[in-house]
């Protein structure tokens, strides 16, 4: 988590400074706060943070954990590009 920077704002987390994490997988965030803007979220009211790869799934899943734990406050929202997943992952649970 620290090569991610998650650590640095830990206190910001706790003291409820961060209403909204987006997690990518994507390192050139800038289509993601295009996104972003487009569904709703407010400029300030959430930041984006990159795990850096799709195969670094873990690593969304354990800051998702962190947040959750310490900053229970805090959404977190987890955008995955489809390109790495199977036709079946895409499908599922659409009827």
């Amino acid at each position: 988590m620290i090569e991610i920077g998650a650590l640095d704002k830990g206190d910001q987390l706790r003291n409820g400074g961060i209403p909204c994490v987006l997690l990518t997988e994507d390192e050139d965030t800038r289509y993601i706060n295009i996104l972003a803007d487009s569904s709703g979220f407010r400029a300030g009211e959430y930041e984006i943070w990159s795990y850096k790869g799709c195969s670094n799934i873990g690593i969304a899943q354990a800051l998702n954990s962190f947040i959750n734990k310490y900053a229970p406050g805090t959404s977190v929202v987890v955008h995955r590009d489809r390109d790495y997943f199977r036709s079946y992952a895409l499908t599922k649970g659409r009827k």
